[in-house]
Protein backbone atom coordinates (compact mmCIF):
# COMPACT_ATOMS: atom_id res chain seq x y z
CA UNK A 1 0.00 0.00 0.00
CA UNK A 2 1.18 3.67 -0.73
CA UNK A 3 -1.14 5.95 0.91
CA UNK A 4 -4.07 5.41 3.11
CA UNK A 5 -6.49 8.71 3.10
CA UNK A 6 -9.88 9.12 5.47
CA UNK A 7 -12.50 10.59 3.70
CA UNK A 8 -14.12 13.46 6.20
CA UNK A 9 -17.87 13.69 5.98
CA UNK A 10 -18.67 11.01 3.50
CA UNK A 11 -22.22 11.41 1.85
CA UNK A 12 -22.06 10.18 -1.16
CA UNK A 13 -23.71 13.21 -2.44
CA UNK A 14 -22.61 13.90 -6.23
CA UNK A 15 -21.96 10.55 -7.69
CA UNK A 16 -24.03 9.41 -10.08
CA UNK A 17 -24.36 5.55 -10.29
CA UNK A 18 -27.43 4.21 -11.15
CA UNK A 19 -29.59 1.38 -9.26
CA UNK A 20 -28.96 -0.68 -12.08
CA UNK A 21 -25.14 -0.37 -12.34
CA UNK A 22 -25.24 -0.44 -8.28
CA UNK A 23 -26.72 -3.98 -8.71
CA UNK A 24 -24.49 -4.72 -11.91
CA UNK A 25 -21.14 -4.64 -9.67
CA UNK A 26 -22.93 -6.07 -6.57
CA UNK A 27 -23.53 -9.25 -9.17
CA UNK A 28 -19.79 -9.67 -10.09
CA UNK A 29 -19.13 -12.29 -6.84
CA UNK A 30 -22.25 -13.88 -7.36
CA UNK A 31 -20.35 -17.20 -8.36
CA UNK A 32 -18.18 -16.98 -4.80
CA UNK A 33 -20.53 -19.93 -3.45
CA UNK A 34 -20.01 -21.28 -0.46
CA UNK A 35 -19.46 -25.38 -1.64
CA UNK A 36 -18.00 -26.70 1.23
CA UNK A 37 -17.00 -29.59 -0.52
CA UNK A 38 -14.07 -27.20 -2.51
CA UNK A 39 -12.59 -26.55 0.99
CA UNK A 40 -12.47 -30.60 2.01
CA UNK A 41 -8.62 -31.96 2.40
CA UNK A 42 -8.80 -35.30 0.76
CA UNK A 43 -12.16 -35.72 1.45
CA UNK A 44 -11.71 -35.90 5.18
CA UNK A 45 -13.37 -33.31 7.60
CA UNK A 46 -10.22 -30.92 7.54
CA UNK A 47 -11.10 -27.38 5.75
CA UNK A 48 -8.15 -25.73 3.68
CA UNK A 49 -7.78 -22.48 5.19
CA UNK A 50 -5.59 -21.65 1.71
CA UNK A 51 -8.74 -22.66 -0.80
CA UNK A 52 -10.77 -20.46 1.25
CA UNK A 53 -8.83 -17.20 0.77
CA UNK A 54 -7.92 -18.19 -2.66
CA UNK A 55 -11.45 -18.19 -3.43
CA UNK A 56 -13.01 -15.57 -1.56
CA UNK A 57 -10.16 -13.00 -2.20
CA UNK A 58 -8.59 -13.51 -5.66
CA UNK A 59 -5.18 -12.92 -6.06
CA UNK A 60 -4.94 -9.78 -8.06
CA UNK A 61 -4.10 -6.38 -7.12
CA UNK A 62 -6.50 -3.26 -6.76
CA UNK A 63 -5.73 0.07 -7.24
CA UNK A 64 -8.60 1.36 -4.30
CA UNK A 65 -9.26 -0.19 -1.40
CA UNK A 66 -12.61 0.84 -0.03
CA UNK A 67 -13.25 0.94 3.34
CA UNK A 68 -16.76 1.89 5.08
CA UNK A 69 -19.29 0.60 6.93
CA UNK A 70 -22.23 -1.74 5.96
CA UNK A 71 -24.93 0.69 5.73
CA UNK A 72 -23.00 2.60 3.39
CA UNK A 73 -22.15 -0.05 1.56
CA UNK A 74 -24.44 1.49 -1.81
CA UNK A 75 -22.77 4.58 -1.41
CA UNK A 76 -19.29 3.01 -1.33
CA UNK A 77 -20.11 0.92 -4.35
CA UNK A 78 -21.48 4.32 -5.91
CA UNK A 79 -17.61 5.46 -5.12
CA UNK A 80 -16.30 2.47 -6.92
CA UNK A 81 -17.73 3.33 -10.15
CA UNK A 82 -16.68 6.45 -10.18
CA UNK A 83 -13.20 5.24 -9.50
CA UNK A 84 -13.98 2.28 -12.69
CA UNK A 85 -14.98 5.50 -14.86
CA UNK A 86 -11.33 7.11 -14.38
CA UNK A 87 -9.90 3.37 -15.32
CA UNK A 88 -9.06 2.49 -11.84
CA UNK A 89 -10.24 -0.89 -10.10
CA UNK A 90 -11.62 -0.69 -6.47
CA UNK A 91 -12.27 -3.43 -3.60
CA UNK A 92 -15.13 -2.96 -1.87
CA UNK A 93 -14.70 -4.76 1.15
CA UNK A 94 -18.71 -5.63 2.06
CA UNK A 95 -18.63 -7.17 -0.92
CA UNK A 96 -17.56 -9.78 0.32
CA UNK A 97 -18.55 -10.57 4.11
CA UNK A 98 -21.91 -11.39 2.52
CA UNK A 99 -20.06 -14.89 1.35
CA UNK A 100 -18.00 -15.59 4.28
CA UNK A 101 -21.41 -16.00 6.30
CA UNK A 102 -22.65 -18.22 4.03
CA UNK A 103 -19.54 -19.97 4.01
CA UNK A 104 -19.84 -19.99 7.99
CA UNK A 105 -23.10 -21.27 7.78
CA UNK A 106 -22.05 -24.12 5.58
CA UNK A 107 -19.29 -25.12 8.18
CA UNK A 108 -21.46 -24.73 10.83
CA UNK A 109 -23.59 -27.22 9.33
CA UNK A 110 -21.27 -29.84 8.37
CA UNK A 111 -18.83 -30.00 11.57
CA UNK A 112 -20.99 -28.16 14.84
CA UNK A 113 -24.90 -28.96 14.25
CA UNK A 114 -26.67 -30.71 16.94
CA UNK A 115 -28.15 -33.63 15.01
CA UNK A 116 -30.79 -34.42 17.60
CA UNK A 117 -31.78 -31.13 17.27
CA UNK A 118 -32.89 -28.71 14.45
CA UNK A 119 -31.04 -25.42 14.01
CA UNK A 120 -29.09 -26.10 17.19
CA UNK A 121 -25.40 -26.00 16.93
CA UNK A 122 -22.39 -27.02 19.93
CA UNK A 123 -21.33 -24.05 21.63
CA UNK A 124 -17.82 -24.92 21.63
CA UNK A 125 -17.78 -25.80 18.57
CA UNK A 126 -19.64 -22.95 16.93
CA UNK A 127 -17.01 -20.57 18.68
CA UNK A 128 -13.94 -22.61 16.66
CA UNK A 129 -15.81 -22.24 13.39
CA UNK A 130 -16.39 -18.97 13.78
CA UNK A 131 -12.87 -17.81 15.01
CA UNK A 132 -11.33 -19.80 12.45
CA UNK A 133 -12.89 -18.56 9.45
CA UNK A 134 -13.08 -14.89 10.45
CA UNK A 135 -9.59 -15.11 11.32
CA UNK A 136 -8.86 -16.81 7.76
CA UNK A 137 -10.91 -13.56 6.28
CA UNK A 138 -9.05 -11.11 8.08
CA UNK A 139 -5.87 -12.55 6.88
CA UNK A 140 -6.86 -11.95 3.46
CA UNK A 141 -8.39 -8.64 3.59
CA UNK A 142 -4.88 -7.75 5.25
CA UNK A 143 -2.85 -9.01 1.66
CA UNK A 144 -6.28 -7.35 -0.21
CA UNK A 145 -4.97 -4.02 1.60
CA UNK A 146 -1.25 -4.84 1.37
CA UNK A 147 -1.45 -5.22 -2.47
CA UNK A 148 -3.96 -1.73 -3.29
CA UNK A 149 -1.98 1.52 -3.74
CA UNK A 150 -4.64 3.31 -1.93
CA UNK A 151 -6.77 2.83 1.30
CA UNK A 152 -10.03 5.05 1.52
CA UNK A 153 -11.92 5.18 4.95
CA UNK A 154 -15.03 6.93 4.39
CA UNK A 155 -15.84 8.79 7.24
CA UNK A 156 -19.84 8.40 7.97
CA UNK A 157 -22.34 9.16 10.79
CA UNK A 158 -22.49 4.79 10.54
CA UNK A 159 -18.51 3.99 10.01
CA UNK A 160 -17.55 6.79 13.18
CA UNK A 161 -19.68 7.79 16.48
CA UNK A 162 -19.26 10.17 18.97
CA UNK A 163 -18.97 8.61 22.55
CA UNK A 164 -19.13 12.11 24.33
CA UNK A 165 -20.08 15.62 23.20
CA UNK A 166 -17.73 17.26 25.79
CA UNK A 167 -14.51 15.09 24.69
CA UNK A 168 -15.76 14.41 21.16
CA UNK A 169 -14.25 10.89 21.57
CA UNK A 170 -14.94 9.00 18.29
CA UNK A 171 -15.44 5.35 18.32
CA UNK A 172 -15.90 2.47 15.60
CA UNK A 173 -18.80 -0.05 15.97
CA UNK A 174 -16.90 -2.30 13.20
CA UNK A 175 -14.47 -4.81 13.99
CA UNK A 176 -13.90 -4.83 10.65
CA UNK A 177 -13.20 -1.40 10.21
CA UNK A 178 -11.17 -1.58 12.69
CA UNK A 179 -8.98 -3.91 12.08
CA UNK A 180 -8.53 -2.33 8.05
CA UNK A 181 -7.20 1.14 9.81
CA UNK A 182 -5.20 -0.56 12.62
CA UNK A 183 -3.34 -2.78 9.77
CA UNK A 184 -3.34 0.40 7.24
CA UNK A 185 -0.96 1.88 9.90
CA UNK A 186 0.98 -0.64 10.15
CA UNK A 187 1.41 -2.09 6.74
CA UNK A 188 4.64 -1.64 4.47
CA UNK A 189 4.86 1.38 2.09
CA UNK A 190 5.29 0.56 -1.35
CA UNK A 191 6.15 2.52 -4.18
CA UNK A 192 3.25 3.15 -6.27
CA UNK A 193 2.22 1.56 -9.66
CA UNK A 194 3.89 2.14 -12.66
CA UNK A 195 2.72 0.92 -16.12
CA UNK A 196 4.46 -1.25 -18.83
CA UNK A 197 3.41 0.18 -21.85
CA UNK A 198 3.56 -3.50 -23.73
CA UNK A 199 0.42 -4.59 -21.30
CA UNK A 200 -2.73 -3.88 -20.77
CA UNK A 201 -4.82 -3.83 -17.28
CA UNK A 202 -7.43 -6.13 -17.16
CA UNK A 203 -8.40 -5.96 -13.43
CA UNK A 204 -12.16 -5.67 -12.27
CA UNK A 205 -13.65 -4.28 -9.14
CA UNK A 206 -15.05 -7.20 -7.07
CA UNK A 207 -18.69 -6.81 -4.96
CA UNK A 208 -21.11 -9.01 -3.06
CA UNK A 209 -22.42 -8.61 0.96
CA UNK A 210 -20.97 -7.97 4.16
CA UNK A 211 -23.26 -8.55 8.15
CA UNK A 212 -22.75 -6.67 11.27
CA UNK A 213 -25.14 -7.96 13.83
CA UNK A 214 -23.28 -6.45 17.39
CA UNK A 215 -21.95 -3.24 18.83
CA UNK A 216 -19.02 -2.79 20.34
CA UNK A 217 -16.75 0.27 20.57
CA UNK A 218 -13.16 0.35 19.08
CA UNK A 219 -11.22 3.02 19.17
CA UNK A 220 -10.69 5.15 15.74
CA UNK A 221 -6.98 4.66 14.57
CA UNK A 222 -5.76 7.55 12.69
CA UNK A 223 -4.89 7.37 9.19
CA UNK A 224 -2.17 9.59 7.60
CA UNK A 225 -4.11 11.63 5.23
CA UNK A 226 -7.82 13.00 4.99
CA UNK A 227 -9.71 15.52 2.67
CA UNK A 228 -13.04 16.93 3.04
CA UNK A 229 -15.54 15.01 0.94
CA UNK A 230 -16.29 18.46 -0.94
CA UNK A 231 -12.53 18.54 -1.90
CA UNK A 232 -12.80 14.36 -2.91
CA UNK A 233 -15.76 14.78 -4.98
CA UNK A 234 -14.40 18.07 -7.28
CA UNK A 235 -11.18 15.65 -7.25
CA UNK A 236 -13.17 13.14 -9.20
CA UNK A 237 -15.34 14.85 -10.96
CA UNK A 238 -12.24 16.48 -12.58
CA UNK A 239 -10.88 13.45 -13.86
CA UNK A 240 -11.54 12.72 -17.39
CA UNK A 241 -13.55 9.63 -17.61
CA UNK A 242 -13.77 9.59 -21.91
CA UNK A 243 -11.98 6.62 -22.32
CA UNK A 244 -11.27 5.17 -18.39
CA UNK A 245 -7.86 4.34 -19.46
CA UNK A 246 -5.73 3.03 -16.87
CA UNK A 247 -2.88 4.74 -16.73
CA UNK A 248 -4.78 8.58 -16.41
CA UNK A 249 -6.82 6.85 -13.79
CA UNK A 250 -2.91 6.39 -11.80
CA UNK A 251 -1.61 9.72 -13.13
CA UNK A 252 -5.01 11.14 -11.62
CA UNK A 253 -4.47 9.69 -8.66
CA UNK A 254 -1.01 11.60 -8.33
CA UNK A 255 -3.32 14.67 -8.40
CA UNK A 256 -5.01 13.44 -5.58
CA UNK A 257 -1.36 12.53 -3.39
CA UNK A 258 -0.27 16.33 -4.56
CA UNK A 259 -3.80 17.70 -3.38
CA UNK A 260 -3.20 15.73 0.41
CA UNK A 261 0.13 16.59 1.11
CA UNK A 262 2.29 13.62 -0.28
CA UNK A 263 5.89 14.55 -0.60
CA UNK A 264 6.66 15.45 -3.90
CA UNK A 265 9.87 12.81 -3.90
CA UNK A 266 7.43 10.42 -3.22
CA UNK A 267 5.25 10.46 -6.49
CA UNK A 268 8.20 12.22 -8.91
CA UNK A 269 8.95 8.80 -10.66
CA UNK A 270 6.85 8.54 -13.61
CA UNK A 271 3.73 6.01 -14.17
CA UNK A 272 5.35 4.67 -16.94
CA UNK A 273 8.04 2.59 -17.51
CA UNK A 274 9.97 0.71 -20.76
Amino acid sequence: MFLDLRIDGFTGTGLSATSDEIAEFESRNANLTADIEKYLVDGEKNLNATAIENHLFPKFNVDVFISHAHADKAKAISLAIAFQRLGLTAFVDSCVWGHADNLLLEVDKNFSANRDKENSYFYGLRNRTTSNVHMILNSALHEMIDRSELLIFLDTDHSVKVKDLMEDDQYLSSPWIFSELMFAKRTRRTPRQSVQMALEHHLKAVAGTEGRQFEFQYELPQLTNDVSYSDFLAWIKSGDTSSADWLNGLRHLDVLYKQVGVPAKLIKEPRTSA
